[in-house]
Formats: structure tokens, sequence, C-alpha cells
């Protein structure tokens, strides 16, 4: 690595721990001033967090309450009504800290969430070629209160780390596009899926990129495509076949 490209690594680095101390701030000063914001119990009734308690425990991907959070009144049932990835990822966080850890949660949600804005400044810097614009973006997003908020809030959720992932792919298919590499085709089409595997609603990435790629570069774009929509599907599948033989429909 060049001296250059330690001095750029400097600014996420402050970024990410601008970012990582403002939420914990914002945590510390939320429950200074008002006792019942996120406590232990208001976090952990979950869907998230219940199915990664059962699938700790052994007994699958299943939830034991209704989306309403009511109790079923016995057993736990099969479901995909959460994606996989945020779960599995709460999962680890179960594992490695030995049961239901309420600070680890927050924990992990600021981490990714902290990276999302270090990597919106690698992003930012790259398109608008300002290390001055990437800088303000950056630090807009660092204290930026709705994403503060909910980092927070739905911190056995999804929302940082879909962030995280769609930073990283938007990332990758910049760079793609640029070099027009298969391996990093196939890299955009895996963390695509494992965002899609976070939250469903990039499900019509796929048909832009092939839309762009048919448009700009005709018949030469089916080795990219092909390697990108391998990786998406490749990734996705387990995760629809298991649906489908366990609950009837992907």
């Amino acid at each position: 690595m060049t001296q250059n490209q330690k001095k750029f690594l400097h600014a996420p680095l402050a970024i990410f721990c601008l970012a990582y101390a403002v939420r914990i701030l914002f945590f510390i000063m939320a429950r200074k001033f008002y006792a019942e914001a996120w406590s232990p119990e208001k976090i952990g009734i979950n869907h998230w967090l219940d199915i990664a308690q059962n699938l700790v425990s052994g007994q699958g991907f299943s939830h034991s309450s209704l989306l309403t959070y009511l109790p079923m009144g016995g057993g736990v049932e099969p479901t995909a009504a959460r994606s996989p990835l945020p779960v599995l990822v709460l999962s680890a966080v179960l594992l490695i800290f030995k049961g239901y850890s309420y600070y680890a949660l927050f924990a992990q949600s600021w981490f990714f969430s902290a990276v999302s804005a270090a990597l919106l400044y690698i992003l930012a810097n790259k398109i608008m070629s300002s290390r001055k614009i990437a800088l303000l973006v950056s630090v807009f997003y660092c204290f930026y209160l709705p994403e503060i908020f909910i980092s927070t809030t739905y911190a056995a959720g999804s929302e940082s780390l879909f962030t995280f992932l769609i930073m990283v792919y938007f990332g990758l298919i910049i760079r793609q596009i640029e070099t027009r590499s298969l391996k990093l085709a196939f890299a955009a089409g895996l963390v695509l899926a494992l965002a899609f595997l976070s939250r469903p609603i990039v499900l019509f990435f796929p048909l832009l990129y092939a839309g762009w790629a048919f448009w700009k570069y005709r018949l030469k774009a089916v080795p990219s495509l092909a390697a990108y929509l391998t990786a998406f599907i490749l990734c996705v599948s387990p995760w629809v076949i298991r649906n489908q033989i366990i609950i009837g429909k992907p």
C-alpha cells in the first residue's frame, strides 16, 4: 500500500469513528432523559430476534410470536416472514456472547451503520472526484437523525446491514463498469444477493443492470451479465428452495 493510499484511508477511518461515537452518544442521552427508550424488554420483543433465538436453540428458522408480537400460545412454526441474513447475523451475536446480549445488539447495528458512513465517503469521492464533497456528505450521514434513530430502534433488524451491503454493491458495480471484470461482476451479483436476503426490495436491480448492460455493450455484455446473474441465483436459490419445501411457496 502506497503512502497516498494510507493517507486516503485516514478520512474513512475518522468517519467510521465519528459515526460510531455519535450513535453511542445518542443512545446514552436518550436513555438518560427517557429511561424507557430501548429498554431490554422492548428490544427483546422483536420478530428477528425471536427467530434468531429459535435458530440458536436448535428449533430451526421458526417463530414463536405473530407479526403483531402477540403470544401464539404454544410451540414454534417454520417461517419466511423475515429475511434470513439479518437473522444469521443476530444468531452469530447470540452465539458469540453466549445468549441474549442487550448491548451487543446495538453494537453490531452501529458497526454496520458506521462502516456505511465510511463507504459513503469513498463512493462520493469516487463519483464526484472531490474529497470536500465526500467529507460533507459522509459527515451529514454521521449526524443524520433518522438514520441514527433507525440503526438504534431497529438494532435487532435488517436496516443497518442492508445499507452496508448496498454501499458495497454500488462500489463493486461502479468498478465493474469501469473495468468490465468478470470477477467484479460475480462479486457484485453475490453482494446484491446478500442484500436481497436482507431486504427483498432489491429484486428488480438485476433487471436494471441487464437492461443497461445490453443497451451499452450489446452482446459483449453477455459474459459479465452471466457472471452477475449466476452469483445472484446461486446465493438466493437455497433460501427459495427451503421455503418451497418447508412452507410451500418461495
